[in-house]
């Protein structure tokens, strides 16, 4: 018998879905503002509360139908249940109010319900964002504008790169033929299946080059449209900014971010890289969210807050 989840995600790969991601995304990255300091607003909001408290779920988090079944309202409810409690004990181990009202922030951003500037005072909200304003006052506006693109269509590109990966490893004869069939242009599948990708930062800047959905604001030195998405992806994100975010397992800097089994992300300083993560899950390493981290051999994992430790 399919489960209530295994139908939610066989139902999230039909070819009309594909394509209303698509737009969403699309929608999304036209609705950035070219306005130096109102694109600064928006990346310190995504940079200073953009932590994810808890693990995405479409299942879950999808507002109840009519057509639901009553296995699906009863794990929606016990998920949620499962929310509240992990909050209260988040809440209830943060030191400081400071750090109560970071994790709250964090929480109805994720939940799509406030944003931060939204609510929080402004001292509050000056004292929780000062670092990143900082960090993000010494880098150019078209580095902002490429990096908050490429956030947007990020869960697009991944999703199509996800899929592509997915046919590969089932050793579908023609896994191209496969992605057409999902929803995906002929573009987005040739150049999913155009090589063994490993970053999907890499291929969503490929991607958008490939589109076309990048405009430059001014004439560009480097011609090569991808390398100069990535590049700049590269100064605002990555390891070219590591005083941009701090450490997910400590105070000090980061340096990258590493990517867990369902793209959920965490930012790491060197004492942190995800090639030090322990490999046995009684092991793990426990972030600021209360999320438990480890990189066994089939790829990093973490647990919810409460989840129980794993036997990866």
């Amino acid at each position: 018998m399919t489960s209530p989840k295994d139908q939610h995600n066989a139902d999230t790969q039909h070819p009309h879905n594909m394509q209303l991601l698509y737009k969403t995304c699309r929608r999304k990255a036209k609705e950035l503002q070219t306005t130096v300091e109102a694109l600064k607003k928006k990346l310190v909001r995504e940079l200073a509360f953009g932590m994810p408290l808890f693990r995405a779920d479409p299942l879950l988090d999808s507002p109840p139908s009519a057509a639901d079944s009553r296995e699906t309202g009863i794990e929606r409810a016990i998920g949620q249940g499962a929310k509240y409690r992990d909050l209260l004990e988040l809440c209830a181990a943060a030191p400081t109010g400071d750090d109560v009202l970071f994790l709250v922030a964090c929480w109805l951003k994720q939940e799509g319900i406030r944003q931060p500037e939204d609510w929080l005072p402004a001292k509050v909200y000056a004292r929780l964002t000062s670092g990143t304003r900082k960090r993000l006052a010494s880098i150019s506006f078209n580095d902002h504008r490429y990096a908050a693109q490429i956030r947007r269509y990020l869960p697009y590109a991944a999703l199509l790169l996800q899929n592509a990966r997915r046919l590969r490893a089932k050793k579908v004869a023609d896994p191209e033929q496969e992605l057409l069939k999902l929803g995906y242009d002929r573009t987005d599948a040739e150049l999913a299946c155009s090589k063994n990708w490993t970053s999907e930062i890499a291929f969503t800047c490929e991607w958008l080059a490939a589109r076309g959905e990048v405009k430059a604001a001014k004439a560009r030195k480097d011609p090569d449209t991808a390398r100069t998405l990535q590049n700049a992806y590269s100064r605002v994100f990555g390891k070219s900014a590591p005083r941009l975010i701090s450490c997910a397992f400590c105070s000090k800097p980061a340096v990258s971010e590493f990517y867990g089994h369902d793209r959920t992300s965490a930012s790491h300083c060197e004492d942190h890289s995800a090639e030090k993560l322990p490999r046995k899950s009684g092991d793990a390493w426990v972030d600021r969210a209360g999320r438990r981290w480890w990189n066994p051999d089939k790829g990093i994992r973490y647990d919810s807050p409460a989840a129980p430790p794993s036997s990866t």
